[in-house]
């Protein structure tokens, strides 16, 4: 009896032992996951300015309005960033990180309530075109709609 007791409590230790190592794989996975899914959003093209940094006024900028939380962001940045490399004579490519404080006006301006939000600012026609967010997609619809854009501003001379 002492020894199927005895049995029994090694068993149970050790049962207990193996569910520990699994919640605190568990617990140290979803700590991984949740500091990736903070992590902030990396630029992938020094091209890519801050709005602020914007000088080119004879070319319309591009506006990127995103979170570092946002799956989304993260997911559409890479393509944001090959496509300021394909369209940087056409356009000027900004970021605008609307958390970050000194950007609380210009994301109170544009009304900003969801991510990710693109925007064309065009300060030669005095003209903020909000883009669609099915064209944060892929590629091919973003570079669409901006060739539709460019196309659309030659007549606005």
């Amino acid at each position: 009896m002492k020894k199927t007791l005895t049995l029994l409590l090694i068993f149970f230790a050790g049962l207990g032992l193996i569910i520990h190592k699994r919640i605190q794989a568990n617990y140290q996975v979803a700590v991984e996951n949740e500091l990736k899914r903070r992590a902030p959003i990396e630029i992938p093209d020094p091209s890519i300015l801050t709005i602020q940094e914007v000088r080119d006024r004879r070319k319309p900028t591009i506006a990127f309005f995103y979170v570092d939380w946002c799956g989304y962001c993260k997911r559409f940045m890479p393509i944001y960033g090959e496509v300021a490399k394909e369209y940087k004579n056409k356009f000027n490519f900004a970021v605008v990180h609307c958390e970050k404080p000194e950007n609380e006006k210009i994301v109170k301006d544009f009304e900003i309530h969801g991510f990710p939000t693109l925007f064309i600012i065009d300060k030669r026609v005095n003209y903020n075109f909000p883009l669609s967010g099915s064209v944060t997609k892929d590629k091919e619809a973003l570079e669409k709609e901006l060739d539709k854009y460019l196309k659309l501003r030659r007549h606005f001379r």
